[in-house]
């Protein structure tokens, strides 16, 4: 489980790309916080992760304690497992439903993702990828699934 990750500080990239990061802290505004690189700009890297900066830049302004970030990761990994519970409950069933949600929620791979708080990114793209699957399954059965 995830649950000890709370105790952690911020660990390894989280000190690079997390902690410490003023346009996350105190955004100086939306757009300089959506055209901001995923690694700060002194690493000249160029991957783009504006949802997953947007998400941290808000935890900052509810609290900046380590704590609430990785909680909120585990919260995030909880919505992924349901998440992949529902679209394995519509392809095989409840009990391949079950067994689906609980092996995501508690499979070791899983670790990195929710010890750190730079995982998030892969948090929520499991969510978002399990969604617009279950979507696209019920898209058939009523139109509006489209929207997902």
């Amino acid at each position: 489980m995830a649950l000890p990750s709370v105790r952690n500080g911020f660990v390894e990239d989280d000190q690079w790309v997390v902690a410490g990061r003023a346009v996350l802290q105190h955004p100086p505004s939306l757009r300089a916080l959506l055209t901001e690189p995923y690694w700060p700009r002194s690493f000249r890297g160029s991957l783009w992760r504006p949802v997953l900066l947007a998400s941290w830049a808000l935890d900052y302004q509810l609290s900046d304690s380590p704590a609430w970030f990785h909680a909120v990761n585990i919260v995030w990994a909880a919505i992924a497992a349901a998440a992949l519970a529902l679209l394995a409950f519509e392809l095989g069933g409840p009990a391949v439903g079950l067994a689906a949600g609980l092996l995501f929620a508690v499979h070791p791979v899983h670790v990195e993702a929710t010890a750190g708080v730079v995982g998030r990114g892969e948090l929520i793209a499991a969510a978002g990828y399990a969604i617009a699957l279950l979507c696209a399954l019920r898209v058939a059965a009523k139109a509006q699934w489209l929207l997902g």
